[in-house]
């Protein structure tokens, strides 16, 4: 079972969104009891809704096949562009175009934190060691990843 999102969506303009379960091995999504009444009451004056439902980037096509349950007609896997390996670790799919666009800023302002301090690093020091080295080289490398997985995660929705 699954939690999955229900939208209803009447030729009317009228949409009502609610959750369900879904039941993958039947085929089934149950909705609540307060959504069965709300569309056995609307069901006598609007004409037949779109029913779909939502989960993990899915789309179902339903429709209602007993009081409290709903057929599923057919599953769509949504087309989203493949996120890089390094960034689908780090950025959930499930994030808005607007929740990536600010962890890539942020991402953008951790790089250039880390190119400032390599700059202030090296100003600082009375000599070039190898400890030295290593730290700028650690900071080089965060710089790096940090635009890369910035820059990925600013691309278009």
């Amino acid at each position: 079972m699954k939690l999955v999102e229900v939208c209803i969506e009447f030729p009317s303009g009228l949409s009502v969104v609610d959750r369900g379960t879904y039941a993958p091995d039947i085929g089934m999504v149950y909705i609540s009891v307060r959504l069965r009444d709300f569309l056995a009451m609307v069901g006598q004056t609007e004409s037949p809704p779109t029913i779909t439902a939502n989960w993990e980037g899915n789309e179902a096509t339903l429709i209602q096949s007993t009081a409290d349950s709903l057929a599923v007609l057919e599953v769509r896997v949504s087309g989203s562009p493949q996120r890089s390996w390094l960034s689908s670790r780090l950025i959930r799919s499930t994030w808005s175009k607007d929740q990536r666009q600010q962890y890539g800023r942020v991402c953008h302002a951790l790089s250039v934190s880390a190119i400032v301090g390599i700059v202030g690093y090296a100003n600082s020091a009375p000599g070039w060691t190898s400890q030295m080295v290593r730290n700028m080289a650690a900071m080089v490398v965060v710089a790096v990843i940090t635009f890369v997985v910035g820059m990925d995660s600013m691309n278009g929705d």
